[in-house]
């Protein structure tokens, strides 16, 4: 098993790092929520603005993260390539 930062791993699949920008993006569709209703109400637009402002932000910054891993070999060798299979859904180790 390949290890990572000293630690063996012990499960067959990849796990992402954590990341705070998943939160950001939530933040910001409560904003976009709240700012929608106030503003249908006669309430001012800045809540609902700020709420899309952030969430394109967060889609930039989520997208850009996903393509700088995409080429950087950040992942393991059986996710870059899927086992053999013999068409019943069991891999062929």
């Amino acid at each position: 098993m390949a290890t990572t930062h000293g630690a063996t791993k012990t499960h067959p699949f990849h796990m992402v790092n954590p990341s705070p920008w998943p939160l950001v993006g939530t933040i910001a569709a409560l904003l976009m929520a709240i700012g929608g209703i106030w503003f249908m109400h006669e309430g001012p637009p800045w809540i609902l603005i700020a709420g899309f402002i952030l969430l394109l932000a967060d889609v930039f910054v989520l997208f850009s993260i996903d393509l700088r891993r995409g080429g950087g070999g950040d992942r393991e060798d059986f996710v870059l390539h899927e086992p053999e299979s013999d068409g019943s859904g069991a891999a062929l180790a």
